[in-house]
Protein backbone atom coordinates (compact mmCIF):
# COMPACT_ATOMS: atom_id res chain seq x y z
CA UNK A 1 0.00 0.00 0.00
CA UNK A 2 1.72 3.44 -1.11
CA UNK A 3 -0.91 6.28 0.26
CA UNK A 4 -4.40 6.35 2.49
CA UNK A 5 -6.52 9.04 1.35
CA UNK A 6 -7.95 11.14 3.90
CA UNK A 7 -10.99 13.26 2.99
CA UNK A 8 -12.70 14.57 5.85
CA UNK A 9 -12.56 16.44 8.51
CA UNK A 10 -11.02 15.11 11.94
CA UNK A 11 -13.16 13.32 14.23
CA UNK A 12 -12.49 11.50 17.65
CA UNK A 13 -12.07 7.29 16.97
CA UNK A 14 -11.35 4.83 19.15
CA UNK A 15 -7.81 5.53 19.15
CA UNK A 16 -7.79 9.47 19.40
CA UNK A 17 -7.11 8.82 23.43
CA UNK A 18 -4.19 6.48 23.03
CA UNK A 19 -2.92 8.58 20.82
CA UNK A 20 -2.85 11.66 22.50
CA UNK A 21 -1.06 9.70 25.27
CA UNK A 22 1.10 8.80 23.50
CA UNK A 23 4.85 9.86 23.31
CA UNK A 24 6.05 11.09 19.81
CA UNK A 25 8.68 8.13 19.66
CA UNK A 26 5.84 5.79 19.91
CA UNK A 27 3.66 7.74 17.29
CA UNK A 28 6.35 6.84 14.91
CA UNK A 29 7.17 3.40 16.22
CA UNK A 30 2.93 2.85 15.34
CA UNK A 31 3.36 4.83 11.90
CA UNK A 32 6.61 2.64 11.46
CA UNK A 33 4.66 -0.59 11.91
CA UNK A 34 2.17 0.35 9.03
CA UNK A 35 4.42 0.42 6.46
CA UNK A 36 4.58 -2.29 4.00
CA UNK A 37 1.65 -3.80 5.23
CA UNK A 38 -0.92 -4.45 2.43
CA UNK A 39 -4.23 -5.46 4.59
CA UNK A 40 -6.87 -3.05 5.25
CA UNK A 41 -10.03 -3.44 7.09
CA UNK A 42 -12.23 -0.44 8.55
CA UNK A 43 -10.55 -0.42 11.77
CA UNK A 44 -7.04 0.27 10.30
CA UNK A 45 -8.85 3.74 8.11
CA UNK A 46 -9.83 4.89 11.71
CA UNK A 47 -5.86 4.01 13.28
CA UNK A 48 -4.04 5.68 10.15
CA UNK A 49 -6.45 8.91 10.25
CA UNK A 50 -6.32 8.99 13.86
CA UNK A 51 -2.33 8.48 13.85
CA UNK A 52 -2.37 11.39 11.35
CA UNK A 53 -4.31 14.13 12.83
CA UNK A 54 -2.42 13.26 16.05
CA UNK A 55 1.10 13.93 14.59
CA UNK A 56 -1.01 17.48 12.73
CA UNK A 57 -2.31 18.54 16.36
CA UNK A 58 1.48 18.34 17.83
CA UNK A 59 2.60 20.49 15.17
CA UNK A 60 5.06 17.74 14.05
CA UNK A 61 6.07 18.34 10.17
CA UNK A 62 4.85 15.90 8.31
CA UNK A 63 5.55 16.32 4.74
CA UNK A 64 8.01 13.57 4.36
CA UNK A 65 4.80 11.45 4.33
CA UNK A 66 1.66 13.90 3.71
CA UNK A 67 0.77 13.79 -0.14
CA UNK A 68 -1.58 16.78 0.58
CA UNK A 69 -4.82 14.69 0.70
CA UNK A 70 -3.63 11.94 2.91
CA UNK A 71 -0.56 10.02 4.03
CA UNK A 72 2.03 8.04 2.31
CA UNK A 73 2.85 4.32 3.84
CA UNK A 74 6.21 3.55 1.49
CA UNK A 75 9.14 4.17 3.84
CA UNK A 76 9.69 4.20 7.42
CA UNK A 77 10.20 7.27 9.26
CA UNK A 78 12.30 8.85 12.54
CA UNK A 79 12.55 11.92 14.07
CA UNK A 80 14.98 14.53 13.55
CA UNK A 81 17.16 16.01 16.21
CA UNK A 82 14.52 18.36 17.24
CA UNK A 83 11.62 15.73 17.72
CA UNK A 84 9.48 18.23 15.75
CA UNK A 85 10.30 16.46 11.53
CA UNK A 86 9.80 13.06 10.50
CA UNK A 87 12.18 12.05 8.22
CA UNK A 88 12.68 9.27 5.92
CA UNK A 89 15.45 6.11 7.31
CA UNK A 90 17.00 4.19 5.43
CA UNK A 91 15.64 1.02 4.69
CA UNK A 92 18.55 -1.44 6.27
Amino acid sequence: MGVIFLTREFEETEFTERFEKATTEQLVEAYNREVGNPGWVSARGRYLFSLYHEFKRRGIDISVIDTGNGMALDQRVGLDCTGRRLVLVDPA
